[in-house]
This record gives structure tokens, sequence and C-alpha cells, in this order.
């Protein structure tokens, strides 16, 4: 089942490329897809300059310029791109009613939203897909998201000469990636957990179609933050080491051994989500999680999740499923960094 949302933005037929803005990084990726399946046409990643990031207007200059740097290093022709938004201003639910007529569907699934959004859904989009089931009822997942953020997230493109022509739920994006890359194997037995700056996107759908949905709130800027005020270091000598990214040398083992202690409010929300879906789904079925995401990448995460999480865990790069030419220019960045990549991946995904 694959997630195709139609009513948050309007668009024209066109070929795209998906856009994933995170709070630290911008990531660029745009496909080709053909009978044989999707292959990688463009990709790039570029941080965003934390100067001034106090400021917000400083902060959303730094991004489009990193927005611009992306589209520069790709030589990318077309304008239009496909991004995506998570967080406390979006809302995933599944729903269930009554067989409905179809004219009846979108009173409900609005109504449904009112009821279980925690933000005004008088000042937010939303949209729903319908998931069959067989049986006599109506039964589907609905995706809110504030006007607020849809803006903000619209403007950013507007100013980097782009036009927003879709808005997907990271989460979703994540689900269609892995879905894509596994063509006709049972993804049900699979959690994607997307590790970003800011938040951490759990996702998974269950054997009947039905996904699950979680953005966690505390992902790797604070753990990185605690990592140095333990240390008495700054962040970005943290990040320097864990991420092996100027000195290219083996990391602080200060650091790498102050990684768990730091990641103990993580790894507790993770293990409460998961617990949480067991427990509503009544079922022990999921047996791995798939890491990715920027924070992935840091010495000894991955390793350090799978001994502390319920369920097994194993870094994922979903360039390891896609076509891509091994000897071009951008073979290198798909197979160091192409879990990093995943979100912009599934974005990329989408058809318009």
């Amino acid at each position: 089942m694959k997630f195709h949302w139609k009513r948050l933005l309007n668009f024209e037929l066109g070929e795209v490329f998906g856009l994933d803005i995170g709070s630290s990084s911008v990531k660029l990726v745009q496909l080709d897809k053909n009978t044989a399946g999707y292959t990688v046409k463009a990709v790039s990643l570029k941080e965003i300059s934390s100067i001034g990031e106090e400021n917000s207007d400083t902060k959303n200059v730094n991004t489009v310029k990193a927005i611009q740097d992306c589209l520069t290093s790709n030589e990318i022709q077309t304008k239009l791109a496909v991004s995506g938004v998570c967080g406390n201003d979006v809302a995933i639910r599944n729903f269930k009613f009554p067989k409905l007529p179809n004219d009846e569907i979108e009173n409900a699934v609005l109504l449904e939203a009112d009821q279980v959004c925690p933000f005004d859904v008088g000042r937010s989009a939303v949209d729903y897909q319908l998931i069959p089931n067989g049986d006599d009822s109506t039964r589907g997942v609905l995706a809110v998201a504030t006007n607020e953020l849809i803006e903000s997230k619209k403007q950013l493109l507007q100013n980097a000469s782009l036009e927003n022509v879709l808005m997907d739920v990271d989460g979703f994006a994540l689900l269609n990636c892995l879905q894509e890359g596994r063509k006709g194997e049972d993804i049900s037995g699979s959690a994607v957990l997307n590790m970003g700056s800011s938040y951490c996107n759990f996702a998974m759908v269950d054997e009947k179609g039905m996904p699950f949905i979680r953005d966690i709130p505390f992902a790797g800027e604070e753990v990185i933050e605690k990592i140095a005020a333990d240390n008495g270091v700054t962040k970005q000598e943290v990040k320097d080491s864990l991420f092996n990214s100027k000195t290219h040398r083996s990391p602080d083992s200060r650091f790498v051994n102050s990684l768990e202690e730091a990641s103990g409010q993580l790894i507790e929300s993770i293990n409460k989500t998961l617990q949480y879906y067991s427990a509503e789904k009544k079922t022990s079925v999921l047996d791995k999680v798939l890491v990715c995401g920027g924070f992935s990448l840091a010495e000894g995460f991955v390793e350090m999740l799978d001994n502390r999480l319920t369920t097994a865990a194993e870094l994922w790069n979903p360039f390891e499923e896609l076509n891509y030419d091994a000897d071009s220019s951008i073979a290198d960045v798909l197979k160091t960094k192409g879990s990093v990549l995943a979100v912009a991946t599934g974005l990329a995904m989408r058809a318009i």
C-alpha cells in the first residue's frame, strides 16, 4: 500500500525531486522510474550554517542558501519540489467508521480530525487515504498539518525560487521508500527509525496495511548537547569527533562512552513507542528496527541502539535496494551517507 495524499497542495504534471529540509541539513534526491524500478539521477547533501542560527530570519537565510547549494551542485533543471513535514504541528491518526457512502467520507474524516488532533483543525490542512479491508467498514489514515507549518515550508522553497508542488509527511515518505525498495516483500515486520537533529521519526505498517507513525521530539541535537555538557567541550567538538567529519581519526573515547547515557531519554521514548505499538496491535510481529537519518552515522550509535532497544536495530541504507551507476560521481555519497537520504528518497518517489 503506497500512501498518496491529494489535497494538501494543488499541482501540475512535471518532473520533481525530493527535498528534505531538516533543522541542520538539506537533502535532495531525484529519481528516474521505469519498468526496472527507480534509478538515482541526482543527490545532494548540504549542511545548514549555524552562524546566527539563534535569529529565525538568519536561520531561514542559511536554510535557503543550503537549498540553493543542493540545486547548483547537481545542476537541477526542474523547479518542482516535493517536501515533507513532521513534528508537533503534524498529527497522524488511523480511523475506522461504519460503511459510509463516498460523499460522506470527507465530512466524517474532518469530524474525526477535530476530535483527535491536539491543535486547531480549523487552521490546518487535513488529508486522508482510504485503505481497503474487505469488511463492512470504512477505514484509513488521516494526516493533519497546521497552516503555519505548511506556509513556513512553502516560503523557504519560494525564497529558493522553487515551487512546492506536493507536501508529504516524513513518516509516510520513509514507508514509501522502504516499500518501493523491497517490492514484493512483506515489510510489516520492520520499523523505520529516522534519527534527525530535532525529531526522531518512527514509522511502520502492520500486516493489514495500516500505518503507525510517531514523531519523538528528542533526537540528535539533544544527545550532542548532553555529551558536550558532560565533557566540558563544545557541541562542534562532539560532532567533529563522532561523525569523523574533519579529523578522519578514531572518535574521542570520552564521547563514545558518554553516548549511551546521553541517549537515555531517547532510548526510553523509542522503547515506549515499541511497547505501545505491540500493546495496541496485540502483536509481537515487529522483529527489526531499520535506523537511518543524520544521527544514525554517529560512531557507535546504531550498535548502542541494538543493545538497548527491545527490538533488534541495524543501519538502513535504502540505496542498497535501488539502482544507481556505481561509477558515477554520486556513488560514494550513496554508499557512505545513503542512510541520511531516506526521507528525501521517499519524497522523490511521489508521482504527480
